[in-house]
């Protein structure tokens, strides 16, 4: 028997189409395109609970899993933030990974833009040395090795 709501909404079914929709369709959806940034089910929960949230969710949700403590209103917005991506495709899942990952301060969301305003900078050296020590503080991986890799052998002209 599923877990009602006070509005006579089911929470049991809600969870249940959260849980198929950010672990199933959405993986399945990523690898069957063309150049999704994000492919696992649990990149499309963060993505999805940082959404609904406009922060970093862990400071909103007490127990884990996350979409088993969500209320109602916090769920169908969850549910809502999934079907764009599932309808609208890689523009939006771009577009709310981008959000989630500035709520989160990654560098290297950032660096991009540094990256095409360096042809008009002329501390380019020293904004190169400043972003190379940012990404050497942060986790490895392979997107911020290539892009140290990059702006270590990339000198501006």
């Amino acid at each position: 028997m599923g877990q009602e709501t006070l509005t006579g909404n089911n929470l049991s079914e809600l969870r249940e189409e959260y849980n198929q929709k950010v672990n199933e369709t959405l993986p399945n959806n990523a690898q069957n395109s063309n150049g999704w940034p994000i492919h696992l089910n649990h990149c499309f929960g963060r993505v999805v609970l940082d959404n609904v949230f406009e922060d970093e969710w862990y400071d909103y949700v007490d127990g884990r899993p996350a979409y088993e403590h969500l209320s109602e209103e916090e769920l169908q917005k969850a549910i809502d933030i999934a079907d764009t991506m599932i309808e609208e495709g890689k523009s939006a899942v771009e577009e709310l990974n981008e959000n989630s990952l500035r709520w989160r301060d990654k560098l290297w969301i950032w660096v991009r833009y540094w990256l095409s305003w360096r042809e008009s900078c002329v501390y380019w050296r020293c904004c190169q040395y400043v972003i190379c020590l940012s990404l050497l503080r942060q986790s490895q991986s392979k997107i911020r090795c290539k892009l140290l890799w990059w702006l270590l052998t990339h000198p501006r002209h």
